[in-house]
Parts: structure tokens; C-alpha cells; sequence
């Protein structure tokens, strides 16, 4: 016991600590959201444009057909590896952007890990939120301003091709970047062209997604046609729900989800559960921005960088007028609310924020109640199984044997 002490006691005082308890405890998080993916991310996964131009259609239309995704067992395998991208990508910003060695000894870094939102993005494997989150990493991972600027182009393009959601949830991070890119130039004139050309980056990808979202929109008839070549083909039940999506356009959906939040009881108590849920990650991450940016200098560029910050973590929020997964965009509340971050530790290299004991103390207790809450409480995701205290049973035991068993049973 005296060995075990002494031996945390060094690792404490080395700082080393808090990002070996990340890892550990990023990979439990993990292991209590994973499963199999269900049949609304395998059956978007089969949308193409051999009927024309459709919206979410671009993923079907190269991997889709590339990898032969119409089999379940394709599909799995190919949304595991693209999971396994996404966090490696994340961890890669995670320590290029030095906020395990800046932010206290880590412990920010590991209340991220620990918390629902890695085992949310477990429960996402197969669904196109983790396509997009990987291209946003992959664009913040560039560290030369004008190569992201000029890389970010084509990649947005892409990105809104597979999914619309892409400009309110993770388009805010890159433009947020290049802010922070402009504000580092010394020059004014390069200052307004980044600033000239973030803009129009902008206005292109909210025209694009305006176009897909509306006027992109499949006739009814066309719906069950794409619907019945998917049955014919792929070796599980598609799911109409995903073609019943193609004729909807937004303002439907906004009409839909103010008709939830007047008469659908159940769903305003999964609206708050859900929010009490991802409550205190938010506020620790909203507390660290501004303790983050109290060293930056000048008080009105200070709480403009503040002001933004926010509006780029909160924006997912905008998802809710349109879509009923209200745990989904505040798990991507808390991921941006990270990322956002990262990069203030990236661009303020000089900056360490050390924290205090009561905050050091209120960290431990997060970290605590993450690892003893289980896979997801009731609400959060629609046929959830409840809480479950044990990360290595339920659906990571179900994963294994099916591995081992080549028991890949696609879902009904």
C-alpha cells in the first residue's frame, strides 16, 4: 500500500498523472458507449445520386458503392475504422494543441475523456457525424493558416455534400480558427483578406447546404423507388425513416419540432434529462475558455474572442428547431466547447492556467460520477438500455463475441 502511495504520489508531482488517468479513462468511456450500428446510419449509408442529386447522398455514392456497404457486415467494419480515425485525430489535437500540459497538470483533458460524450460518439459509429467531425479535425490538425484557408474549400464542399448539418455544427470551428489565425498577423491587409475570404467560405457553404436542404428535395415516389432498390440489395431491413427524410424540407421539420415542444410531454422531460446530463462538462468547459482568455491582451478583443467562443460551442443548439436528437447536439455542444479549447491553447502558446483546489477537487468528483454512471441513462437515445455501471458488459461483450464468433447479425 505504501509502494502504491508513494508511486502516485511521483506521478502527481511529475505531472504525469492526469494524462495517464485520460487514456485509461478515455478508453472505459469509450467501451460503455460502443455497439453495433443501428439501421438509420446503415441505410443513409446506401443513399447515392444514381436517382440525381439528393442530399447525405455523397458518402453512399463513393464509399457506399466503393465497399460494398449494402452488406451489414462491410458497413460495421468501415464504421469502426472511421470511429477509430476520428479519435485519433482528436488525440492528435489533443496534445499538439498542449492542453494536457497547460490546463492545470491535465485534469481538463481527462473530464473530457471520462465523459458521456466519448461514449456518445461510441453509440455514433456508422452515423455521419463522425465523417464530419474527422474532416474538421483533419483541416485544425494543418497548422499553416493560408494551406487550411485553401484546404478548407474543397473539404467543406465535401462535407456539406454528406451531410447538411456540417454548417451549423462543425463549420463554426474552422471559421473560428482562421479568426484566431487573422488576429495572430501582424500585417492588416493579410488580417482583412483572411477575414474577406473566411467570409466567403462561409456564404458558399450556407448556400450549398441551403440548395440540399431545400431545394434538393425527392418527390414521395421517388422516396419508395430508392427505398425499394435499397431492399433489394442490402442483406438487412432498411429503414424508411431515412427516406422519409428525403422529402422533408427544413421549414417541415421546424414545424415538427415546435408541435414537440408544445404537445409531446416525454420528449421535453428527454429534452431536460439531457441537458442536466451535459450540464457540468459545459459549464467547466465555458469556465475554462474565460480563465483561458483572461491572458489574452486587450480587454474588448478579449471578450470579442469570449463572445465568439460561445457562439461557436453553443451552435449545435440550432439543431433542435429542426431535429428531436437533443443528447446528440449537446454531446456536440461539449465536443466543440473542447476543440474551441484546443485551439485557444494552440494560439496562446505562452499561456498555463492553474487551477485551484476547489476546481481541482470538483473535477475528481465529475470524473467519479462519469465512471460510476453507466452506457446512458433513459432518454438520452431513443430504445436506450438504461444505466449501466459495468463498461465491459452489454453491448462492448455483445462486440467481441460477434468478432470472435463471426456473428455479425445485422439489426431488425
Amino acid at each position: 500500500m505504501r509502494v502504491w502511495t508513494n508511486t502516485k504520489a511521483r506521478l502527481y508531482d511529475e505531472g504525469k498523472f492526469w494524462p495517464l488517468a485520460t487514456i485509461v479513462l478515455g478508453v472505459i468511456s469509450l467501451l460503455k458507449g460502443i455497439r453495433h450500428p443501428g439501421t438509420w446510419p446503415a441505410t443513409q449509408a446506401l443513399l447515392n445520386y444514381d436517382h440525381g442529386l439528393i442530399k447525405r447522398g455523397l458518402f453512399g455514392a463513393t464509399f457506399g458503392k466503393a465497399f460494398h456497404l449494402d452488406h451489414y457486415v462491410n458497413f460495421t467494419i468501415l464504421s469502426y475504422l472511421l470511429l477509430y480515425v476520428l479519435l485519433r485525430l482528436l488525440i492528435s489535437l489533443t496534445i499538439r494543441s498542449g492542453v494536457v500540459d497547460r490546463l492545470g497538470r491535465g485534469e481538463i483533458a481527462a473530464l473530457f475523456y471520462s465523459s458521456v460524450v466519448i461514449s456518445f460518439l461510441g453509440v455514433l459509429a456508422g452515423y455521419l457525424d463522425i465523417v464530419l467531425a474527422s474532416l474538421t479535425l483533419f483541416l485544425l490538425l494543418i497548422r499553416d493558416p493560408q494551406k487550411r484557408l485553401f484546404t478548407a474549400i474543397p473539404v467543406c464542399t465535401a462535407a456539406i455534400f454528406v451531410h447538411e448539418m456540417f454548417l451549423i455544427v462543425f463549420l463554426p470551428l474552422i471559421l473560428f480558427s482562421l479568426v484566431l489565425d487573422a488576429d495572430a498577423m501582424g500585417n492588416l491587409k493579410q488580417r482583412k483578406l483572411q477575414y474577406r475570404l473566411a467570409g466567403l467560405l462561409a456564404i458558399g457553404c450556407t448556400g450549398l447546404a441551403w440548395i440540399l436542404s431545400s431545394v434538393c428535395v425527392v418527390s414521395a415516389s421517388v422516396s419508395r423507388e430508392l427505398m425499394n432498390e435499397a431492399s433489394k440489395h442490402a442483406d438487412f431491413k432498411v429503414d424508411p425513416n431515412v427516406y422519409d427524410a428525403l422529402i422533408r424540407t427544413a421549414t417541415k421539420n421546424f414545424s415538427d419540432m415546435v408541435r414537440s415542444y408544445t404537445q409531446d410531454s416525454e420528449w421535453r422531460m428527454e429534452f431536460i434529462v439531457s441537458i442536466l446530463i451535459f450540464t457540468p462538462l459545459t459549464v467547466m468547459l465555458v469556465r475554462t475558455i474565460g480563465q483561458m482568455l483572461e491572458g489574452h491582451q486587450g480587454m474588448a478583443s478579449r471578450k470579442r474572442l469570449f463572445a465568439l467562443s460561445l457562439c461557436v460551442m453553443f451552435a449545435p443548439l440550432l439543431l433542435n428547431a429542426l431535429g428531436s436528437d437533443c443528447a446528440r447536439w449537446d454531446a456536440m455542444v461539449c465536443l466543440d466547447g473542447f476543440i474551441v479549447l484546443m485551439l485557444l491553447c494552440r494560439s496562446m502558446p505562452d499561456r498555463r492556467l492553474d487551477l485551484s483546489v476547489g476546481a481541482r477537487n470538483l473535477i475528481v468528483l465529475l470524473v467519479a460520477i462519469n465512471m460510476a454512471t453507466g452506457e446512458f441513462m433513459m432518454g438520452m437515445v431513443p430504445n436506450a438500455p438504461g444505466a449501466n455501471p459495468y463498461p465491459f458488459s452489454g453491448a462492448f461483450t455483445q462486440f467481441v463475441n460477434d468478432v470472435e464468433h463471426q456473428n455479425w447479425v445485422p439489426p431488425k
